[in-house]
């Protein structure tokens, strides 16, 4: 259990530069075409943690994630992946990417968030920008078949085939 005296204040140190974050920030809003983006950091004590983007193009829209997290075993993951809709709405896409993926040699050596700097989310940005890339393409072409069928259910006056 992570008691709360464990958890380090966020405001006391940061993990990466904040011009590499703004930087990378930026890239994803362009991918994706939205401009709600929000960068968060898990730092504890005893070394585990993690980072991660999330954006949105509104509620119930289009959204993903890009993260890691960090294993005191050394075991550390990451997720990439964008969606449209999620739980609880009528229209919602399948989940394009993955989540709890083995990272391997972004973070060799990397056994706390201590030892993370700008060169690790660099070469982890380098991995995702391509997976960000893929995965939006393949929302935006659901979402699109997804209006075709809609317009094509209204025009034929609600009656499914």
């Amino acid at each position: 259990m992570i008691k709360l005296k464990n958890i380090l204040n966020e405001g006391a140190s940061k993990m990466f530069s904040q011009s590499l974050t703004s930087k990378i920030e930026n890239s994803i809003k362009k991918i994706a075409g939205v401009s709600d983006i929000d960068y968060t950091e898990h730092r504890f004590s005893d070394g585990g943690g993690g980072f991660k983007w999330i954006w949105t193009s509104g509620r119930g829209m289009k959204s993903g994630v890009a993260g890691v997290s960090l294993s005191r075993d050394g075991k550390h993951t990451c997720t990439v992946k964008s969606y449209y809709g999620g739980m609880g709405y009528a229209t919602s896409s399948p989940i394009y990417g993955h989540q709890g993926k083995k990272v391997g040699k972004e973070l060799k050596g990397v056994n706390s968030w201590r030892d993370l700097d700008d060169t690790h989310l660099t070469a982890l940005w380098k991995m995702w920008e391509k997976e960000v890339k893929k995965n939006e393409k393949a929302v935006s072409k659901w979402w699109d078949g997804e209006k075709k069928r809609t317009q094509d259910y209204y025009a034929g006056g609600g009656v499914q085939d």
